[in-house]
């Protein structure tokens, strides 16, 4: 019993101390530091790159609304070309590629030749070769004149138009077995995202 205390006596109070200059490779892990523990406060200006981002870490969503893409597609053509009577005639067509989920504005500008007393509809439709009432305007010559020259236009607004391949067109329904003729077509499609 005395010689347990005695040698006792001889031993100091155990204590940790920090080490210096520690070489540990791999010895922290993610595992081993707590959530949230590292702030942009801790990150020096630049540390971090596109080097340190994988492929798609960072989609548009993920961006501010400011920052987030657009794009734009245009066709245009001085071309005339006269159709015949019959409906759901595609005018012009534009392939576009959609960048992420958003709207597409579609605005078409075009010229046309008629007869007398002849008209045409016209609608800008999305992914679809068929004439849309809801989105259709009507051009006409007056009554009882001979050939006339109308311009004519429309913007239409798609949304909730998914990221991918779309085609957007001006189709047209004509007035009965009316001909017409179209020269100076246009469309201007671009994509948007967010609201106003």
């Amino acid at each position: 019993m005395l010689a347990t205390s005695m040698l006792l006596a001889g031993i100091g109070v155990a204590e940790a101390d920090t080490a210096n200059n520690l070489k540990c490779k791999g010895c922290v892990g993610a595992r081993d530091i707590g959530k949230k523990s590292i702030g942009s406060g801790k990150i020096r200006n630049n540390a971090i790159d596109t080097k340190h981002l994988k492929d798609g870490s960072v989609t548009p969503e993920k961006l501010s609304t400011p920052a987030q893409p657009s794009a734009a597609s245009n066709f245009y053509t001085t071309s005339l070309t006269v159709y015949g009577p019959g409906s759901d005639i595609t005018l012009m067509t534009d392939t576009v590629n959609v960048p992420g989920d958003g709207k597409l504005v579609v605005m078409a500008s075009w010229r046309w030749i008629f007869n007398a007393d002849e008209g045409s509809y016209c609608s800008i439709t999305l992914d679809s070769e068929d004439f849309s009432v809801e989105r259709g305007i009507r051009s006409s010559s007056t009554a009882g004149s001979s050939l006339t020259q109308s311009p004519a236009s429309m913007t239409t607004v798609f949304k909730d138009v998914a990221a991918g391949q779309h085609v957007v067109r001006l189709v047209r329904a004509t007035d009965g077995g009316d001909e017409v003729a179209m020269f100076e077509r246009g469309m201007t499609t671009m994509f948007v995202r967010g609201q106003l």
